[in-house]
């Protein structure tokens, strides 16, 4: 995440518009009007964000509104999520500044747009700035004319992508807005390509694609645009808008961009967005925080100013006003020549009625009929012509103002033209009207004299008499002057070489067999390979390690319990300070008597812990043993920095360990709080009973078991007649204890003794109920209703409620058993008359015996069953779940849904799960655990989870749930696996981990990871809705293709699950299985939307929605019973007719027990047949209904505008304090707040927790508790002086030294209770005990394990717990984390602000989830994942949702939209192919080996990608996509064996395993390699200038790349020509010999692929077909007229490339990997991820990691780096733990090549020495600051 600065009309500021800085001078010559069209080419580079910087376009000429006048300039400001201010100053300089004008932005993270809509959601798209970012593209030809259809084809190519991925695009176009695409080249095509999206909006449906093309008038500001606006997005809600900020001159751009930010809108940047692999990266604005409404208001109004009272944009002329339309022509002319033959005709007429003008006009005219004429007859692929022949200036300037003028006319006729001839449907004539390359080859070939075919001249000639010109006056240009030189045009270059040869690799020929069908010859005969072969490698490759670690393994050198602190000495004063404390051996020793300066990092009072010098290093040099310490004393040089060892007593080591021992227990019990589970000890597998047996065979369908029974012997009888008897004395005993409660009920007189007594009789009424003791079970029910009948409540509405739930309670136990209890019947019956229920009185009295006279009748008749009504009205949480049944296979009662779940485990099938989020799906994880524990001491399952906070707490959960004795000491059930935590993980039986560590467990060559992969029987993968994530979705899918055991897969958020389960239930039949998909839709618990409008909460009607969504569908929208229940009333009133047969009444008149027993079943079924009958209605009607429902919910929204409108930051700060109460009030906590920043969340938390601080302290002196406490002080010293001089033993002490005794303690007892916090000042949960200080003492104590400080009572997080507040994100110590989910469980916190953290299946049950302001990251799924933490089943009857501060779009965008569809993902990449073929070698002759040759073969023929979803159409790209991933993996084998990472038999090297050590950075482990093997280290490394600090110049290009943010470049030193060296903030650039070899290796990589893709296109010709269809339109564009072939134009040889593409120019040779990738032919499936390179000419790079290298200061980088605050410990913490990994891996095969002596990359010592010196510097200066990054 970079803060990044938008430079918005910058005048002075040079940077591309793809985000590159430009050198100076620089402008694209493809650019017709001078201005910056460059594209980054070095986009498939390592980044972790992508720069956004508005283009700033100089401006040239005095008449430009800007010059002299003002400049507007987003600026950078401190915070998570990139805070930014839009200023407005006098100028540049100024704007910096001033401040005149300001409000705050967000930019954020480049995420792929599509990742967060939904179906149905409305994606809005400028076509002004979907043209402006296709005319950037610097490979479109500006030069000749432009090059339309390349333009439209790359329009419908980002349309048909986002179609293909499921979005609803509704591309919009402003009347007014066409003037600022410049000249009239680019006004025109601006015109022609929004005509023909227009037109091909019409017909789009017919082609299965939902795409919207809207004109509207005017523009943003104009009263007719602006009202068609509103209405277009009241009709169509946009979930977002692709936009475009607006730079240079374009003010309007600016302006629209404001105020679709000031309109609440979801906004996206077009600047930089890339579009590669289906993905679309874009940046995206977080919704601003106005500070001062008017500040905004007037720079509205000023840009308002601007764009009213600039000129137009550039120098564009305006066309002439009229035109002579009547041609005179033949009727059959086609369209393109309708459209250009007007203009034409016009400038021939006035050039020669003026009588002046072009002296050449006449035969340009010629030639432009001549290129008309071929245009009819030329296919696509005979017009990708190279560059045209070079004219001579006087003539190339004139057809350049020929073609302007005429575009211009063009531009005013068309209006006209399409008047007349009216476009139906799209048409290749229309789009592809001009062709401005092949005008100027025309032109070229003319002066040369080349003759022309005469058909195609006829053509022409008939061209120039419809102009109305004479047929001896057609003369083409230079046709008069010969002699001229001939124009030399390259030769095209052959495509189809042979490739990899494999026969002699038999697994190969199996895997490649669909490809091999196509080789053009035997492969035997294959000469020279593709690829060219890089041969500058000296070193030779030596075998694999026997024993290849991987990147996460650690070192069992070190002590576990030793840590180790890092002490920086930087002058002579520190470095004489240290020597006076060590001692011999380097052991610290510390005088306590003195004073030690702050820089010792010790702690002097410790007694528990001594600290001994390890090592040192000097200058950044490496690290030296401790032995040479005393060599600094006569000429020491600064920096030292020592490392010390702490090392603990043994004693103390044993008490920390006992109470880590503790705590874990603790922390383990708090994760099966409320759970219905309880710990096992698996020692055996588990013998049922008989009841059991026979509840299991139910379970699992078996029924009973036929046979006779056996005959009861003397011991049976015996048995059954001592449990009788033992059955009459316990129910004596039982009668016994009922009548005691009697008793001590009788005397309970306050509400609360009431209740208590109440709820004893209800427990053992329960109890007996189960024991089959019906008569006593009801008499404790009816003493029960007594006791309720007498608390006294002064609400009556809360005594009914009362009542009725006991009622119910009653009626649900003993139902059955009233027919024999006449006396219980008429008094339950009665209670229910009283109560007003006279249907529920005639329901008791149907269930009791025959006999008993209903007087209820006639009343009941009169009432409309209010029972029921009650139910759904007043206890709707009460409804009746439900009920499982029993099953001896869990400890609970599972629903149906999960009873198959366990059958289909039973069977060792896989399955697919889909259910929402507290509904008891994660059951079956731990059912397959405790199947494992017990089938044997060997078998192994896996749970796979995204994150690593997830992992540790299932982990805990585990070892909590399951213990197991092992004969092996060795043997442990459960096991972790993370990048942070290791333990054991191959010597478990259940292992925990994230799946890019079980990824390196399946593919790891060892002989360990072998045999532990054959010992795998099941896989779990938690949250499988993350294989859509793009940064994670490759490791996920190529796990789910390669793990050979049956798997279960769990979500709650998954869209298009249909197709996911189909794609996986295809894999699964690979296997010799098949899925099983069980979903299940409900929730066992509602969750209640509620809004809190700044004072109160309101309910939130979910239909409010409705009213501005249009295209939302009401069955999308859930309602709680009573929501459902207003829905009825509004229906009820508005059409009464409508809902006759659906009232209560009627609709529940089949339900014996509707009066008192109704379901959620039951609610869940009148509420959709309540909104089908809805959508049945008419429009108004439903209209009525809408504004009925959703008049509370708009009125809350509206209470919080103004607020809201003044800033959401403000906003939420002033109302938190009141929502916490509110919240308190109405019992809804414990509460999670889930707000999207890191330092939000610790703000929002320390303001509570001032507010309740303040509060307290104004209470305290209202109640005079200061003067108190200082009273209570006083007296206690004086006690304590007098008790000092006395004997304590009291039983010496006199009647008064026993008085001050007493009193001391009273004293310091009162003093205790008033400094306790009270419940009014904190936020604790009723009816639990606060957590006391004493208690976080104790759980922050340190352990061997930990080394925290202990709890601090300064420290703000600490304190935040004392009242009952938590902060919880992934930046926060992890002692801490736990310690917050510990306390929340326990319900000891009542409100946890959260990021996103605990959204992912973080055991954290809650019962209200707050949505804390909007963000662009809180998408459908998201709100599902967090809204889910509430209400979880077994902890609460209800959860609700609360939306605090979050505008009403935002909302009904949340409650509105589906969940987004799954996306494919690259499944082949090199370092993958690495990776298997180290796997595959080291399977040799092993039976495991075809197990694998599956899996990969899985991996290339059944990737999720190639399956179309629901609304996608199957094309030919998505059919052949198997074959060419296929392709992509031998091309990968041929890249590596071909740069020596392998060997001709595919034998891996040492590089093999040192680019699968770090296997998930690629590419830049794929650079290091390349750069050991060219020796470009050692020659870096022997330089006699060689410092340490180039080594990580390199290193900083090649990990971590964050580009540099826009301040560093525009603030660079003052001056031209300054190189990136100088600039502050921006990384130096690579030592030439590094660049260089980076450059070749990139320019062979592309080469190669570049050659594949050719050849699949030659060898599945038929199957692509021709590459002249246009991607969305699918129109043809094939010309309607034979091609007579008499004339040669020479056209380049393009295969892999497309065609509209290359009508630019461009062949099949691509500049660069990003050219290679968008270029492509759009049926050829290209990834950036396969080609391994790293471009060093990209963009300029961040270099806050070098810079934390110099100085070590975290403080000066997080002011000056411009990367967010909480980004910046994960990004150093990643480059440590790369560098350590490379260090360690180079030491080791370092090693092992001077053992078996041979020679290797890593062989040079210089080398590894640097890299080892560079690894132990980082390392110090990390961790003297990483320990305590993160603390507050």
């Amino acid at each position: 995440i970079s803060k990044t600065s938008f430079v918005v009309g910058s005048t002075q500021a040079s940077s591309s518009s793809r985000g590159r800085p430009m050198e100076e001078g620089t402008a694209d010559r493809n650019s017709l009007d001078g201005t910056t069209t460059e594209r980054d080419a070095a986009t498939t580079t390592t980044t972790t964000t992508t720069q956004v910087v508005a283009d700033a376009e100089a401006s040239s000429g005095s008449d430009s509104p800007l010059n002299g006048d003002a400049a507007y300039r987003i600026l950078a400001l401190d915070g998570d999520g990139p805070e930014c201010s839009l200023t407005c100053g006098s100028d540049e300089e100024d704007a910096l500044s001033s401040g005149d004008h300001e409000f705050g932005i967000s930019l954020w993270p480049p995420r792929d747009i599509l990742s967060v809509l939904g179906f149905s959601e409305a994606l809005f798209i400028d076509g002004d700035a979907l043209l402006q970012w296709a005319c950037c593209d610097s490979r479109v030809d500006w030069r000749h004319g432009g090059q339309f259809l390349h333009l439209a084809y790359s329009v419908e190519l980002v349309l048909k992508q986002l179609c293909t991925r499921g979005a609803h695009p509704h591309v919009f176009f402003f009347a007014d807005t066409g003037s600022q695409h410049g000249n009239h080249t680019r006004q025109l095509v601006r015109e022609i390509v929004a005509c023909h999206l227009v037109a091909y909006a019409v017909v789009a449906p017919m082609h299965d694609m939902d795409l919207h093309v809207h004109r509207l008038p005017h523009s943003f500001f104009h009263p007719e645009g602006e009202a068609a606006w509103n209405k277009l997005t009241d009709s169509f809600p946009p979930a977002c808008i692709l936009t475009q900020c607006g730079w240079g001159e374009r003010k309007a751009e600016t302006l629209g961009f404001v105020k679709l930010l000031m309109d609440h809108h979801q906004v996206a940047l077009m600047e930089g967005m890339h579009v590669m692999s289906g993905r679309f990266v874009v940046q995206l604005v977080q919704r601003f925080d106005i500070n001062e409404k008017d500040e905004l208001n007037a720079l509205m109004q000023h840009l308002r100013s601007q764009c009213a009272d600039g000129p137009p944009h550039g120098d564009s002329p305006s066309p002439p006003t009229s035109i002579a339309w009547e041609l005179g022509a033949p009727s059959d002319l086609s369209l393109r020549a309708r459209i250009v033959l007007p203009a034409l005709r016009h400038m021939l007429s006035q050039s020669r009625n003026n009588g002046a003008g072009m002296p050449e006009l006449s035969s340009l005219a010629a030639a432009f009929c001549l290129c008309a004429a071929w245009l009819e007859r030329l296919p696509l692929h005979d017009r990708c012509l190279p560059d045209p022949p070079h004219l001579p200036q006087p003539l190339g300037d004139a057809l350049s103002a020929f073609i302007d003028a005429l575009h211009g006319l063009v531009l005013s006729s068309l209006p006209e033209v399409l008047k007349s001839h009216e476009l139906a449907e799209p048409s290749a004539a229309f789009v592809d009207a001009f062709d401005g390359r092949l005008l100027h080859t025309i032109v070229g070939h003319c002066l040369e004299g080349r003759p022309w075919a005469n058909e195609v001249m006829a053509d022409a000639l008939r061209l120039w008499q419809a102009c109305g010109q004479e047929a001896e006056d057609f003369e083409l240009p230079g046709s008069t002057a010969g002699g001229l030189p001939p124009v030399v045009v390259p030769e095209a270059t052959s495509h189809c070489r042979p490739l990899l040869p494999v026969q002699k690799f038999d697994w190969l020929k199996g895997l490649l067999r669909g490809l091999l069908e196509r080789e053009p010859a035997p492969l035997e005969q294959e000469s020279e390979p593709q690829l060219q072969q890089y041969e500058a490698h000296h070193y030779h490759s030596i075998q694999l390690l026997d024993a290849e670690p991987d990147a996460f393994a650690r070192s069992d050198e070190e002590n576990p319990c030793t840590r180790y602190v890092f002490h920086r000495v930087t002058n002579h004063l520190e470095l004489k300070e240290l020597q006076s404390v060590l001692r011999a051996g380097g052991v610290v020793k510390l005088h306590r008597n003195l004073t030690y300066s702050p820089q010792l990092r010790f702690d002097v009072g410790s007694r528990s812990a001594s600290f001994t010098l390890h090592s040192f290093n000097v200058l950044g040099g490496e690290f030296r043993i401790a032995s040479e310490w005393q060599s600094l004393v006569d000429s020491p040089a600064f920096p030292i920095i020592a490392k010390f060892a702490k090392n603990f007593r043994d004693d103390i080591l044993l008490r920390m360990e006992q109470k880590f021992a503790a705590h874990e227990a603790e922390y383990l019990n708090s994760l099966l709080a409320g759970a219905p589970v309880s710990p096992m000890t698996i020692s055996e597998q588990r013998k049922l009973s008989e009841v059991e047996q026979h509840a299991d065979d139910v379970g699992r369908g078996k029924g009973k078991s036929k046979g006779k029974e056996k005959p009861k012997t003397k011991t049976d009888k015996l048995k059954e007649k001592l449990q009788l008897e033992q059955h009459e004395k316990t129910e004596k005993r039982a009668q016994a204890d009922l009548q005691g409660l009697r008793e001590q009920a009788s005397g309970a007189q306050s509400n609360s003794d009431k209740i208590r007594w109440r709820d004893n009789f209800l427990v053992k009424a329960s109890a007996w109920h189960e024991q089959g003791w019906t008569s006593m079970g009801i008499e404790a029910c009816m003493e029960a209703m007594k006791l309720a009948k007498r608390i006294n409540m002064d609400d009556e509405a809360q005594h009914k409620r009362m009542l009725f739930l006991l009622l119910q309670e009653i009626l649900r136990l003993f139902s059955d058993a009233l027919s024999s209890e006449k006396t219980a019947t008429k008094k339950l019956a009665k209670v229910a008359s009283n109560l007003g229920f006279h249907d529920l009185e005639s329901c008791i009295l149907a269930l009791g015996p025959e006999g008993i006279q209903d007087t209820s009748q006639s009343r009941a008749s009169r009432l409309a069953d209010p029972a029921s009504r009650y139910q759904f009205e007043y206890i709707p949480e009460h409804l009746k779940r439900p009920i499982g049944t029993r099953d001896a296979r869990v400890q609970f009662k599972p629903d149906p849904w999960q009873v198959r779940l366990l059958g289909i485990v039973d069977d060792k099938n896989s399955a697919l799960v889909i259910a929402p989020t507290a509904s008891g799906k994660t059951f079956v994880s731990y059912y397959i655990m405790e199947r494992v524990l017990r089938s044997s001491d060997d078998d192994v399952v896996v749970y796979v989870c995204p994150t690593k906070a997830l992992a540790n707490q299932v982990y805990h959960e585990i070892q909590a749930r399951f213990s197991k004795a092992y004969k092996q000491a060795a043997c442990h059930a459960a096991g972790i696996f993370t990048r942070d935590y290791r333990r054991h993980d191959q010597c478990c039986q259940i292992l925990v981990t994230v799946p890019q560590c079980l990824g390196i467990l399946l593919l790891s060559p060892t002989l360990a990871c072998t045999t532990w992969s054959q010992r795998l029987q099941y896989v779990i993968f938690d949250e499988v809705h993350t294989l859509g994530d793009a940064a994670q979705g490759q490791i996920w899918e190529q796990l789910l293709l390669l793990v050979q055991c049956p798997f279960v897969a769990l979500s709650a958020t998954l869209g298009d699950s249909q197709r996911f389960a189909a794609w996986l239930d295809s894999v699964e039949q690979k296997r010799g299985r098949r899925l099983s998909l069980v979903e299940h839709h409900e929730r066992y618990n509602d969750l209640k939307p509620w809004i809190f409008d700044g004072s109160d909460l309101q309910e939130l009607h979910p239909f409010f929605a409705l009213q501005n969504r249009r295209g939302a569908k009401a069955r999308s929208l859930k309602l709680v019973p009573e929501d459902a229940l207003r829905l009825h009333d509004a229906m009820l009133e508005a059409e009464p007719s409508s809902v006759g047969d659906l009232e209560p009444s009627v609709f529940f008149s089949g339900v014996p027990t509707r009066s008192w027993d109704l379901s959620m079943c039951h609610a869940r079924e009148w509420e959709q047949a309540l909104k089908e009958r809805f959508e049945s209605l008419p429009a108004n009607v439903r209209a009525l209904v809408i504004n009925k429902v959703g008049a509370g919910t708009v009125a809350a929204f509206e209470a919080q505008q103004d607020d809201l409108a003044k800033g959401e930051g403000r906003y939420l700060r002033s109302k938190l304090p009141k929502l916490v109460q509110v919240l308190k009030s109405k019992e809804m906590i414990p509460a999670i707040c889930f707000h999207n920043s890191k330092e939000g969340c610790l703000s929002l938390a320390h303001l509570l927790f001032c507010a309740l601080e303040q509060k307290e302290a104004r209470y305290n002196k209202e109640h005079g508790y200061f003067q108190r406490a200082e009273t209570i002080k006083a007296e206690l010293g004086e006690l304590k002086v007098k008790l000092d001089k006395v004997d304590l033993d009291r039983n010496l002490l006199s009647e008064t030294q026993h008085g001050w005794t007493m009193r001391f303690n009273e004293l310091v007892f009162e003093l205790n209770r008033m400094s306790r916090i009270l419940p009014e000042f904190a936020v604790f949960v009723p009816g639990e005990k606060p957590t006391s200080r004493a208690e976080l003492e104790e759980i922050f104590a340190p352990t061997p394990r930990r080394f925290d400080n202990g709890f601090d009572a300064s420290n703000k997080l600490h304190r935040l717990l004392l009242r009952g507040i938590g902060v919880h994100h992934s930046s926060l110590p992890k002692r801490y984390r736990e310690c917050v989910e510990r306390l929340f469980r326990l319900r000891r916190l009542g409100i946890v602000i959260s990021t996103s953290t605990l959204a992912v299946g973080i055991n954290m049950p809650s019962k209200t989830s707050v949505f804390v302001g909007d963000s662009i990251f809180l998408d459908s799924m998201q709100f599902q994942q967090e809204a889910g933490r509430a209400g979880r089943r077994g902890f609460d009857l209800r959860g609700h949702t609360v939306f605090f501060g979050l505008p009403r779009c935002k909302v009904e965008q949340l409650l509105c939209s589906e969940l987004p569809a799954m996306q494919g993902n690259l499944t082949i990449c090199p370092a993958t192919v690495a990776r298997l073929l180290l796997r595959h070698h080291s399977l040799s002759g092993s039976a495991h080996q075809e197990g694998l040759t599956a899996g990969i073969e899985r991996l290339l023929y059944s990737p999720l990608a190639a399956t179309a979803g629901s609304g996608q159409q199957a094309d030919v790209g998505r059919h052949l996509l198997p074959l060419q991933v296929a392709h992509h993996f031998r091309f990968c084998i041929e890249y590596l064996r071909l740069e020596r990472i392998v060997d001709e038999s595919l034998v891996p090297s040492d590089l093999t395993g040192f680019i699968a050590h770090i296997f998930w950075e690629q590419p830049s482990n794929f650079a290091v390699a390349v750069l050991l093997r060219a020796g470009v280290f050692e020659q870096l490394c022997r330089d006699p200038n060689f410092r340490t600090e180039d080594l990580m110049v390199v290193m900083c290009h090649l990990f971590g790349r964050t580009p540099a943010t826009p301040r560093s470049l525009l603030e660079g030193p003052s001056g031209s020509g300054q190189s990136t060296k100088s600039r502050k903030g921006v990384l130096p650039e690579l030592p030439p010999l590094v660049a260089n070899a980076l450059r070749e290796h990139s320019a062979r990589v592309v080469e190669g692929m570049a050659t594949y893709q050719q050849w699949f296109a030659h060898a599945f010709a038929k199957e692509l077909g021709a590459d002249n269809t246009l991607p969305l339109s699918k129109v043809c564009v094939e010309p309607p007229l034979r091609n007579p072939s008499a004339h040669d134009f020479q056209p380049l040889a393009v295969s892999a490339r497309s065609a509209f593409v290359a009508l630019s120019g461009h062949g099949d040779h691509f500049e660069s990997a990003y050219d290679l990738c968008t270029s492509v032919r759009t049926e050829l499936h290209m990834d950036p991820q396969l080609l391994p390179v790293v471009e060093p000419d990209g963009e300029a790079l961040n270099s806050y990691m070098l810079d934390f290298f110099k100085h070590g200061q975290m403080e000066v980088l997080k002011r000056d780096s411009g990367v967010a605050h909480s980004v910046l410990w994960t990004q150093l913490d990643n480059f440590f733990n790369i560098l350590r990994s490379i260090s360690a891996a180079m030491r080791r095969r370092a090693g092992s090549a001077q053992y078996r002596g041979t020679q290797t990359a890593f062989a040079d010592k210089e080398v590894v020495a640097a890299f080892a010196s560079l690894s132990d510097e980082f390392e110090s200066k990390w961790k003297a600051v990483g320990a305590s990054f993160g603390e507050v």
